[in-house]
């Protein structure tokens, strides 16, 4: 079990590393629906996996949600134009950047303990 939250972690890595990357590339239809997959994961994974993850992971989860959040939010209410140069933008790729360090670094905590 506890290699299967790993497995999860890793695969909120992976969606995470996708939206930044279509944050990169102002890909914003894509990076919204990759922003509300990764959101709906970080917000089971605490519930579901609350027996492996101590309660210092359970909010971080949590923090790194919110932070999907605010970049879905802020896709689903610019528009191509607004959302292609300005602090809008700056704001989602920094949130994305923090979500896939926060994240790693679980993921390596993880595997640690594992080993």
């Amino acid at each position: 079990m506890v290699r299967s939250f790993a497995e999860e972690l890793a695969l909120a890595c992976e969606k995470a590393s996708e939206l930044l990357d279509f944050l990169h590339h102002n890909r914003f239809s894509e990076a919204r629906l990759r922003a509300t997959e990764l959101s709906a994961s970080l917000s089971e994974m605490p519930n579901r996996r609350s027996r492996h993850a101590s309660e210092e992971i359970r909010n971080s989860l949590l923090t790194t949600r919110t932070q999907v959040d605010s970049i879905e939010a802020i896709l689903g209410r610019g528009s191509k134009t607004t959302l292609k140069d300005g602090p809008s933008r700056e704001f989602m790729l920094q949130c994305a950047r923090s979500v896939i360090h926060t994240l790693r670094e679980m993921l390596g905590t993880l595997k640690a303990d594992l080993d």
